[in-house]
């Protein structure tokens, strides 16, 4: 065989593994369940004027056999139907194939805007909250952002 065919053969052969890799990385991408993301704790870390830096630690439930390599996150948390703060993270560790970890997650909030709230807690209507916690979260060598939305109730206890 001439040189030339060799070339053209070796070619063809490498575009067809590369179309096949790149069919692979999108099928697994397509066959990853969304992890599960459960609110477990609101802590309060510092109070400046009007604004509040809270804590939310967040328990990631990965249920796929492979680990999601997590390099980034997006998110809000609604209560009651209302916005109660948003923000982003991105030194956030992987979870690992069928395993849980805790994060912990900073954000600032608006004191303006939890006065609502506020009224309704401290009038005593309900001990608990609906709460919507929706994130976009960025894997590691992935071409797209998996989209979760997660539902779930915050207990309030208020003992002055």
């Amino acid at each position: 065989m001439p040189v030339l065919e060799l070339r053209g053969i070796a070619r063809s052969l490498s575009c067809l593994v590369l179309v096949i890799l790149l069919t692979g990385c999108a099928t697994v991408e397509s066959l990853l369940e969304p992890p599960k993301l459960s609110l477990t704790n609101i802590e309060i870390l510092e109070s400046n004027g009007f604004s509040i830096r809270l804590a939310l630690h967040i328990n990631v439930q990965n249920p796929n056999p492979v680990p999601l390599p997590i390099n980034g996150l997006s998110y809000s948390l609604m209560l009651n139907d209302n916005e109660f703060l948003s923000g982003v993270a991105s030194d956030l560790e992987g979870v690992g194939a069928f395993s849980e970890t805790q994060v912990r997650l900073e954000a600032g909030t608006n004191l303006l805007g939890l006065m609502g709230l506020a009224s309704e807690i401290l009038s005593g209507q309900t001990d608990q909250y609906e709460y919507r916690l929706d994130a976009k979260i960025g894997l590691s060598g992935f071409s797209r952002s998996i989209e979760v939305s997660e539902t779930g109730i915050v207990p309030i206890d208020l003992n002055f």
